[in-house]
């Protein structure tokens, strides 16, 4: 059946001068089955976001009718809904918010990072990996993916002490995954190239530092000028002008984003959240709900595009191929998460609720550690290539059931009342004011 349906479109589509045309269709194929599936997972209990990645796995590894050149062109989609993800996440990050639990959070942070990166790589010596593998396996390993937690929060109107912790966690992991990565690396590959000879210490401190410091340095720019923008100018214009202007706002920031990540190799996360954290730590909070109305308005079907797209990747022989490594790593990671984040939470003197669940929601991967086992590919040969195998047999397990086992965290805290949907609006984004008040609870507190 996939076969005869890959050999429809490629005749109707193959002569055509320009792919670009084919990868069109495709996308408008696998939104609309995402909506379709993602319908039929939330009427089973399932999260929308499993629903859309399967939607993926059926026109991409069962179908065969979205090949690895469609996802490769239209990876610029995925790529710019991570940025509109950040950029949300930082927008939820009002400071005085969080000025009592900064310290629980930072702790909590740097503690389940570290911790998961120890554990992977100390299983990995234990079943007799080279200490080069294990240094880049454990650092990817501390990758968290935002994105299944923001459309979980969003389309279940997610509130409550889980979700005010895990929101500025998953951001600040970027950062300290970006650190823990890059110094990983740069001892692998001394390892890998001349036995550990000659390791600049230097060298590996300042690159990923560097990286994080520009990162950071961009958004906090980009975020002053937009939100001085939107103080002094656009809050004057009439409603509809204010609503097209914000939105417009919105997407440049985002573009500018991505652009940057790619030809100066920031990070494609903390470069759009640290402006929207900026911009919602300037701007009071009729403006914050009007930018968050019009933005979550314009991105449904691009959330919808990213998950099946990122089903569409993934492929049903990396499960064999990564073999017993693979399962050391998929089981080391998901201990690493929830050990780690029970003892942040313990030393940050979390709640109990938080401490007990908070393992759940951070087990999904994706965006960032794929861009990282791409750099280990790229720069480690063989290693690299087998690395690359492992890494995408985890994501392939924590895209499938990560978000489920986020809701059940959700839910087992009440932050999400169970069986409750958000059903004001049928796109697959819907926006829930609810949720984003709980970053500005009050005109009067700005």
């Amino acid at each position: 059946m996939g076969i005869i349906m890959n050999m429809f479109f490629l005749n109707v589509f193959g002569n055509l001068d320009f792919d670009i045309y084919y990868e069109l269709m495709m996308l408008c194929v696998l939104i609309v089955l995402g909506i379709l599936l993602g319908k039929l997972a939330e009427k089973l209990s399932i999260p929308a976001v499993t629903g859309y990645i399967v939607a993926g796995i059926l026109v991409g590894p069962v179908l065969h009718l979205v090949t690895e050149e469609v996802t490769g062109g239209l990876k610029i989609i995925s790529n710019i809904a991570i940025g509109f993800i950040a950029y949300s996440i930082g927008m939820e990050l009002w400071l005085p918010k969080y000025k009592n639990s900064a310290k629980e959070i930072l702790i909590l942070t740097f503690v389940q990072a570290i911790m998961t990166t120890v554990i992977v790589f100390f299983a990995l010596l234990v079943f007799k990996q080279s200490v080069a593998v294990a240094l880049l396996l454990s650092a990817i390993a501390c990758a968290t993916a935002p994105a299944p937690l923001m459309m979980i929060i969003k389309r279940y109107k997610a509130k409550g002490r889980l979700t005010d912790t895990v929101l500025p966690v998953v951001g600040l992991d970027d950062g300290v995954g970006i650190i823990i990565f890059g110094v990983n690396l740069a001892v692998a590959k001394a390892l890998i190239n001349n036995g550990g000879e000659n390791i600049n210490i230097f060298k590996i401190i300042l690159t990923p530092l560097k990286e994080l410091g520009l990162s950071i340095l961009l958004g906090v720019v980009v975020g002053l000028i937009v939100g001085v923008l939107s103080n002094k100018v656009i809050k004057n214009f009439a409603k509809h002008d204010k609503n097209d202007t914000y939105l417009s706002l919105a997407i440049i920031c985002v573009f500018l984003s991505v652009t940057a990540a790619h030809y100066f190799s920031l990070s494609p996360i903390l470069v759009p959240m640290v402006i929207g954290m900026t911009v919602t730590n300037m701007i009071d909070k009729d403006t914050f709900k009007t930018q968050t109305r019009v933005i979550d308005k314009f991105t449904p079907p691009l959330m919808i595009a990213f998950f099946t797209l990122a089903g569409a990747e993934l492929d049903f022989k990396i499960l064999v191929n990564a073999g017993l490594v693979g399962i050391i790593y998929i089981l080391a990671r998901i201990i690493g998460k929830y050990v780690g984040s029970y003892i942040g939470c313990l030393i940050g003197g979390s709640p109990k609720e938080v401490r007990n669940h908070i393992g759940l929601t951070l087990l999904p991967q994706g965006g960032v550690a794929i861009g990282m086992v791409i750099t280990v590919a790229n720069e480690c040969g063989d290693v690299g290539k087998m690395i690359q195998t492992i890494v995408l047999a985890g994501i392939f397990i924590y895209e499938l059931f990560g978000p489920i086992l986020a809701k059940i965290g959700f839910e087992r805290t009440g932050d999400i009342v169970k069986g409750a949907l958000n059903e004001s609006n049928n796109d697959a984004n819907t926006v829930a004011l609810e949720t984003t008040e709980v970053s500005q609870t009050s005109e009067s507190q700005k």
